[in-house]
């Protein structure tokens, strides 16, 4: 019963997606996506077990699988409320401007064979390696190469560039995103192709083996970041083994708040730690978030690592931190992000939007630094291109 009544609360969300902006890089259909992804995947192998993958986890059971599905179907539910009260937060912007776009068109064909030979060199490195210095700067020249995109993207709505040259665009990023096995970076480039074709569910239909396509890409480079063969018989191992090892940290924090009773959380707590996180100050302060883990941990509440253990599902951080109220606070936190970026430069815009997926999959540390990334290298290219105006001029 609980598995049906999480799909329709699903489904709610995605009603509300087609009747206010039916295009693909909607907040409300990616939301709907991945909740799908995290949730209903667990859930189901739980319930109905599965051929494609055999994982046992100490806590991967139905009670706390159970108290997360009831948490996500009244998030759901409390979502599907918020967008009557101001649908055109969730409509997507098509009337900005870029900053940079000429400055783009040169950009992007020096920053591309650039960023290639970075990640072939420097590719991610898989789950349990080491992340080091020039990783870290072969991961920050995608994201600022996909920060061009968007410029580029936004000519695109405007029919200034042609849909071919916009695909080839496409095209090379896909390539650098296979070479590096970089799936989030991948998902931000389609999102980013979307928002510049303006997708909707319409043109996505007429374009079904393009979608399809990506579809095979992104399960191809999940099962090569983990030396698997591709085999057609394991198109669903990189979602069951995604969304199981992904959300088992939500699992962990069920299991640490139901033994610590009332326990609420602080959102001082949620600053505090990405506060000294941020700035690398975790040598010199103690992180409630470790504190926590470590009691749990000693007191036997839990016996595995706390997450990420090859994931992230947004539950495992904001319920760690706020405790059940997280079913009001990450729906106005949700609407409230469409809300502030529909106010940015358009460049900033519409990558923002389109990364608006980590939101769910990814820690907020991580989005703040990917964040601040961007901003930093969105004025550097402004201040180019006035410079280039002025002499010019």
């Amino acid at each position: 019963m609980i598995f049906i009544i999480l799909l329709l609360s699903i489904f709610l969300v995605l009603i509300r997606w087609y009747k206010i902006d039916s295009s693909l890089n909607s907040g409300l259909l990616v939301y709907g996506i991945f909740i799908f992804l995290y949730s209903v995947f667990p859930l189901y192998y739980l319930e109905f077990g599965s051929n494609v993958v055999n994982i046992e986890l100490p806590l991967l059971n139905k009670e706390i699988s159970h108290y997360i599905s009831l948490t996500i179907i009244s998030i759901n539910i409390f979502l599907f409320t918020i967008t009557f009260y101001n649908r055109r937060v969730f409509c997507i912007n098509y009337d900005v401007n870029g900053r940079f776009e000429i400055f783009a068109r040169i950009l992007f064909p020096i920053l591309s064979p650039i960023v290639l030979v970075l990640v072939w060199f420097y590719p991610w490195p898989k789950y349990g390696e080491e992340v080091t210095v020039m990783t870290s700067v072969a991961t920050f020249s995608k994201t600022i190469l996909l920060l061009v995109f968007s410029s580029l993207s936004i000519s695109r709505s405007k029919n200034k560039i042609s849909s071919y040259k916009f695909f080839l665009f496409l095209l090379i990023l896909l390539f650098i995103s296979i070479v590096d096995t970089a799936r989030t970076h991948m998902m931000i480039a389609i999102f980013i192709y979307f928002y510049g074709e303006r997708y909707s569910l319409k043109k996505a239909l007429s374009m079904f083996p393009f979608l399809l396509a990506l579809f095979f890409i992104f399960v191809y480079m999940t099962l090569r970041r983990t030396d698997i063969e591709f085999s057609f018989g394991l198109v669903l191992w990189p979602f069951f083994s995604e969304a199981i090892f992904g959300s088992y940290g939500a699992y962990q924090t069920v299991e640490i708040i139901n033994n610590n009773g009332s326990f609420l959380g602080s959102p001082i707590y949620f600053i505090y730690d990405n506060f000294i996180s941020l700035f690398n100050l975790t040598n010199f302060f103690q992180s409630h978030i470790l504190e926590v883990i470590s009691n749990a941990m000693s007191n036997g509440v839990i016996s595995l690592k706390y997450y990420p253990l090859g994931g992230h599902f947004f539950l495992s951080e904001f319920m760690i931190y706020f405790g059940y109220s997280v079913i009001f606070l990450f729906p106005i936190f949700y609407y409230f992000f469409f809300k502030v970026i529909r106010k940015l430069p358009g460049e900033l815009y519409v990558i923002y939007l389109s990364m608006s997926f980590m939101l769910i999959k990814a820690p907020i540390l991580v989005i703040i630094k990917t964040a601040i990334l961007i901003l930093i290298a969105y004025y550097f290219f402004s201040l180019i291109t006035r410079i280039l105006i002025r002499v010019n001029n």
